[in-house]
């Protein structure tokens, strides 16, 4: 038991010193890229066109 809870407690560890700050850095660094920067919200917004209530009605008659 004591193998296995020394096993869980040096992932554990290595996650939080090794693979979190990882993440952190390739997350800083998406976010901080031209392509998720607010200026080109405009770009990618469209205009969508959901069914409403009404037309779903109107096709099944």
């Amino acid at each position: 038991m004591d193998g296995y809870s020394a096993k869980i407690k040096n992932s554990g560890e290595h996650l939080i010193r090794n693979e979190f700050p990882e993440k952190a850095l390739e997350l800083d660094t998406l976010v901080s890229s031209p392509m998720l920067s607010f200026s080109q919200v405009s770009k990618v917004r469209t205009e969508i066109q959901l069914p409403t209530a009404d037309d779903i009605i109107a096709h099944l008659k």
